[in-house]
């Protein structure tokens, strides 16, 4: 499954972590609705085709889901957080429940 970028931002940093497996920062920067600093992170991933210093696009891939580092399966462990806080990323992202699982909407 491919991994998009949930908003603009510059790639502040890519690698392996023995937890995080593949993983992608992106700071997105301060809002213009909060004036806060928003920076997300992909976790887990099977592979990235982004490097640090890259200025991505909201939707542009940015890698692919996986399961490195301490994962039991394939998912995507998505992290949001507000001036270095977690936040949860739900708040922030269109999607829909089903059941026990969510999904992302345009």
């Amino acid at each position: 499954t491919e991994i998009y970028a949930g908003g603009d931002g510059l790639v502040t940093s890519v690698g392996y972590g023995s937890s995080a497996g593949n993983y992608v920062f992106i700071n997105h920067g301060k809002s213009y609705i909060d004036d806060a600093t928003y920076i997300s992170n992909y976790y887990h991933l099977e592979s990235y085709c982004v490097k640090a210093g890259d200025y991505v696009t909201k939707g542009q891939l940015i890698g692919i889901m996986g399961t490195t580092g301490s994962s039991t399966g394939v998912h995507l462990h998505l992290g949001l957080t507000r001036d270095g806080v977690y936040v949860n990323p739900l708040d922030y992202l269109p999607h829909e429940k089903q059941g026990d699982w969510y999904y992302a909407k345009d």
